[in-house]
């Protein structure tokens, strides 16, 4: 079962704790980028987030992966678009809105640069092929997996 809702930045702690983690793996003579997992990807704002965290500290696109898988099509479809209601924005330091969103109309349109920065892939992760030919990953996400 997944949690088809989310925010950005929902528990900001667990977001600054990543960007730590990637800038400290960083460091480490040798180390491919840190590979990111993010299951499911819901509408994307926890894959987002977690972009825009290591963007905003520092880390250029090159030195991390992030895929973001669902089962849902539509909840990838939506992902894929960028765009965000209020309702996507219940954190109390909007600051990263006005950085990585620009406004068209009644919604928020993520940058392009974040995007760019988030595999969005259909997969079904009881499914047992899943992990077969994958890397291992650094940091696994699966807050909206119930």
């Amino acid at each position: 079962m997944i949690v088809a809702e989310s925010w950005f930045f929902r528990d900001r702690q667990v977001f600054e704790f990543v960007a730590d983690f990637a800038v400290t793996r960083a460091a480490v003579a040798g180390h491919s980028p840190v590979r990111i997992l993010c299951a499911p990807a819901a509408g994307g704002e926890e894959p987002y987030s977690v972009a825009m965290a290591l963007l905003d500290a520092g880390r250029a696109a090159d030195q991390f992966t992030i895929d973001a898988i669902d089962i849902s099509r539509r909840a990838l479809e939506r992902a894929a678009l960028g765009r965000y209601s209020a309702n996507a924005f219940r954190n109390a330091d909007l600051g990263f809105r006005d950085r990585w969103f620009a406004s068209d109309g009644t919604q928020a349109v993520l940058a392009e640069r974040v995007r760019r920065t988030v595999r969005l892939e259909w997969a079904n992760l009881l499914d047992p092929a899943f992990p077969a030919g994958r890397p291992a990953y650094d940091v696994v996400f699966c807050r909206n997996l119930l």
